[in-house]
């Protein structure tokens, strides 16, 4: 019997449990509708996300702060090493945020922005003032809990939460690879949105108030959040754009997404359904055919 390649083990990036591919073709639309996965869910559920609300801020122009690196951010979260996702959520009034050397990106209310890669940024509202550094603030920040933050000169009132989500920092590079430094989602939108930041709000106002069980909420809040902005992200993405996210939206990608582990692989170039994705790299099967994982790396 044939060992499970070490690198299999040890990569990056494992996509694994993928099943054979089905072996009648002709179905009709309505079965293969039935059949396909929700390749986002699958991969959310694999890589694992942890987070959670930390900051609760109501600032009035003008404005400026300076967000550290989240790498700085995850030496307070867990023992252990950590990827962080740093996200904003504003729920009233304007802002713009920057990463370091971009250019800015206007807010509005009921946009969240999210930073995948965890790059440091800025983030204002009103005429230029010098930043506030919140790198060596970080822990007085996190004790604080979601106590209302005050800073500014009495102009215009801007609301958000800050928000973070945790996951391993080898999945995160191929999950998270197709992802730009900044990118914004508007949630306010629609009745499902408002629901969301409406639960976010009072879920928040809670924890203020200490009350019971008002920590997991929070919580699960920032993870369904998070989840939301990423499916959005996904379905507003233009046709022809490449990469796993884009490649989710594909109802073949959807039907071939994981289901079970085999032994016995053997290597082979990747699937043409894979190169769909804008992968590159090596995949492993059983000697029955049946897809097992691949290697992947950056294009």
């Amino acid at each position: 019997m044939l060992a499970r390649p070490a690198s299999l083990i040890r990569c990056g990036m494992i996509v694994t449990h993928l099943i054979q591919a089905p072996g009648n073709f002709a179905e009709s639309a309505e079965s293969r509708v039935a059949n396909r996965m929700d390749v986002l869910s699958t991969v959310l559920k694999t890589v694992k996300l942890e987070g959670t609300m930390f900051y609760n801020a109501e600032f009035s122009a003008p404005w400026s702060l300076r967000s550290p690196a989240s790498c700085l951010l995850a030496q307070y979260l867990s023992p252990e090493p950590r990827h962080v996702i740093l996200y904003h959520l504003l729920t009233q009034g304007q802002a713009y945020v920057a990463v370091e050397d971009g250019e800015r990106v206007l807010l509005s209310a009921g946009d969240i922005v999210v930073f995948p890669h965890g790059d440091a940024h800025t983030m204002g509202n009103g005429r230029d003032v010098a930043s506030r550094d919140y790198e060596g603030m970080l822990q007085d920040v996190l004790s604080q809990g979601l106590k209302p933050a005050s800073m500014g000169s009495g102009g215009e009132l801007t609301k958000f939460v800050c928000g973070y989500l945790a996951c391993d920092p080898h999945l995160s590079k191929a999950f998270l690879g197709g992802l730009p430094p900044v990118f914004k989602v508007n949630i306010g939108s629609d009745s499902s949105g408002q629901w969301l930041k409406n639960s976010i709000l009072y879920s928040v106002g809670q924890a203020v108030g200490s009350q019971a069980g008002s920590e997991i909420v929070v919580a699960k809040l920032s993870e369904a959040l998070f989840a939301e902005t990423l499916r959005r992200y996904v379905d507003s993405l233009p046709p022809g754009h490449t990469g796993w996210l884009a490649g989710a939206r594909d109802s073949d990608v959807g039907r071939r997404w994981p289901c079970c582990i085999v032994n016995q692989p053997t290597c082979g170039p990747l699937p043409n359904w894979l190169h769909r994705l804008g992968c590159r790299g090596l995949y492993w099967r059983s000697v029955s055919g049946i897809f097992l994982g691949c290697r992947l790396w950056p294009t």
